[in-house]
C-alpha cells in the first residue's frame, strides 16, 4: 500500500474520530439534560454558578415607583413599559439582595411605611424561592436563603419583603441612601394601594395595588406555533440537539418523534412538546433552589422562540423525595394567561439534578386592538377584599381578560 493510500485513510480515521466525538458529546449533554438545555455551564445545585445568566423569571408582575410627594406611578398592563422600567431598576435590588443583611421581622404597619416612603416595589405572581430569585438577578441570597418573596420594597437603604405567607421582614443593604431619588418618571400610570383608601381600608383589602384608570383590557389571541422543519431545527437547536435533526420521523398526525437509547422527544404541530428520559444517568448532588434554576434555564432558551407578546412566569415547584417538578406559565399584559386544558406553559422534572420528563407548550401570542371593560379596580377591590388578578381565559378560543378572586394563601 503507497504512502499516500495510508496518509489518507488516517485522515479518513481522523474525520471519523472527531465526528464520533463531536456527536457523543452532544449527546452527553442533552439527553439527559444535566444542567439545563444543553448548557454544561449548568448547576450542580449551587445556583451561584449561573449568576446573571438568565432573567426571564425574574421580571415582576408590576412595579411601583414612589415619589418625594408620598404619589405613586406603576407599570403593568404595558409589557414594553415594564419591561423598560425593570430593565433600569433591577441592578437597584441585585444590589439590595446582595449586600442585605440578617432579616428582621415586622409588622403590616412597618411594611405600609415602606409602601409609602419614597422608593421601588416588585410584586411576583407566585412566591419566589429568594435564593432562586437572587440567582435570576446575579446575586447570592445570603442570610435570606431560606425565605421566598411574593412582593419587595426598596427605600432609602433599607429592604423589606413580605413572604408567601404575609409575613413581613426588613433588612438594611449597602445601596446609596438616595439611590431611589428621582425614579418617579420612570412609570406613566397612576397607582394607589388599598389601604390608602378611607372605604377600602373599611373592607380590609390590605395593601393590593390598584391602578384606578385602568379598566379596559386588550384581548390576546394565540396560534399554533406552526412548527415546520425550520422551527424544529430552533427547537433542537436550543436544545443543542440539532445533530439529532435527521433522525425524526413523523406520525400520521403530524407528530416529530426522536428516539435514542433511552429517551423520546416528541414536538405535535399544535405545540405540545414532550420530552422522557427513560434510562440510567449519573445522578448528581442537586438542591431545591438549584433544581428550579436548571427549569428557567430551559424555559429561558425554548419559551421565547415562539411566544410572540407573552412573557413566562414562576408558578411554583412541588417535591417528592430526590424529585422537583417547577412549572412556568405564561402572562401577558399583566395577567395570566390561562391554557384552554389548564397547563402550564412548561413543567419540567428533575431527578438527582438530572430532567428525566420535560411537558411544553409552545403556543404563539399576541395583542388585538379589541378591549374588553372590566369592573374598576377600586371597586373590585371592595367586592374582593381577599385580592384579585388578571386572567386571560382562553377556554372560548379568544383569550379574554377577566378578574379572578384570590383565596388566602395566593
Amino acid at each position: 500500500m503507497s504512502r499516500r493510500v495510508i496518509e489518507a485513510v488516517k485522515t479518513a480515521v481522523i474525520v471519523l474520530l472527531v465526528i464520533s466525538a463531536v456527536a457523543l458529546g452532544l449527546y452527553s449533554r442533552i439527553f439527559p439534560i444535566p444542567g439545563g438545555a444543553g448548557s454544561q455551564s449548568g448547576t450542580s445545585g449551587d445556583p451561584s454558578q449561573t449568576f446573571g445568566e438568565s432573567r426571564g423569571a425574574a421580571k415582576p408582575m408590576c412595579i411601583a415607583v414612589t415619589g418625594q410627594d408620598g404619589t405613586h406611578t406603576a407599570a403593568k398592563y404595558d409589557g414594553e413599559e415594564l419591561t423598560s422600567v425593570f430593565e433600569k431598576t433591577v441592578k437597584l435590588f441585585s444590589e439590595a439582595l446582595g449586600s442585605a443583611g440578617e432579616p428582621t421581622a415586622v409588622d403590616e404597619a412597618r411594611w405600609r411605611e415602606f409602601l409609602l416612603s419614597p422608593g421601588v416595589y416588585y410584586e411576583y405572581y407566585e412566591p419566589v424561592p429568594m435564593a432562586v430569585l437572587c440567582a435570576w438577578l446575579g446575586t447570592e441570597a445570603g442570610a435570606m436563603e431560606s425565605s421566598n418573596v411574593a412582593a419587595l420594597c426598596l427605600s432609602s437603604d433599607r429592604l423589606c419583603f413580605r413572604d408567601g405567607t404575609g409575613a413581613c421582614f426588613e433588612c438594611a443593604t449597602a445601596v446609596p441612601a438616595d439611590a431611589v431619588q428621582g425614579l418617579g418618571e420612570l412609570c406613566s400610570e397612576r397607582a394607589v394601594f388599598a389601604f390608602e383608601l378611607d372605604t377600602l381600608e373599611a373592607f380590609g383589602c390590605g395593601s393590593q395595588l390598584l391602578f384606578p384608570d385602568s379598566a379596559a383590557h386588550r384581548l390576546a389571541v394565540s396560534s399554533e406555533p406552526m412548527i415546520g422543519q425550520e422551527a424544529r431545527y430552533e427547537l433542537l437547536e436550543a436544545l443543542d440537539a440539532a445533530v439529532f435533526e435527521r433522525s425524526g420521523y413523523m406520525e400520521g398526525d403530524g407528530t416529530y418523534v426522536y428516539v435514542a437509547t433511552d429517551f423520546t422527544l416528541r414536538i405535535s404541530p399544535d405545540g405540545a412538546v414532550a420530552y422522557r428520559f427513560s434510562g440510567e444517568a449519573k445522578r448528581r448532588q442537586s438542591t431545591f433552589f438549584g433544581d428550579i434554576e436548571q427549569a428557567e434555564r430551559i424555559c429561558s432558551k425554548l419559551l421565547p422562540l415562539f411566544a410572540g407578546d407573552a412573557d413566562y412566569c414562576y408558578a411554583g415547584t412541588v417535591t417528592a423525595g430526590s424529585v422537583t417538578v417547577t412549572a412556568f406559565d405564561y402572562c401577558i399584559a399583566g395577567g395570566l394567561l390561562s391554557l384552554p386544558d389548564g397547563a402550564h406553559a412548561a413543567s419540567i422534572t428533575l431527578e438527582g439534578g438530572v430532567v428525566t420528563e420535560m411537558d411544553l407548550r409552545l403556543y404563539r401570542f399576541s395583542l388585538v386592538e379589541e378591549e374588553r371593560e372590566l369592573l374598576p379596580e377600586i371597586q373590585a377591590a371592595a367586592a374582593s377584599p381577599g385580592g384579585f388578578r388578571l386572567v386571560y381565559d382562553g377556554a372560548a378560543g379568544d383569550y379574554v381578560p377577566r378578574w379572578t378572586l384570590l383565596t388566602a394563601a395566593e
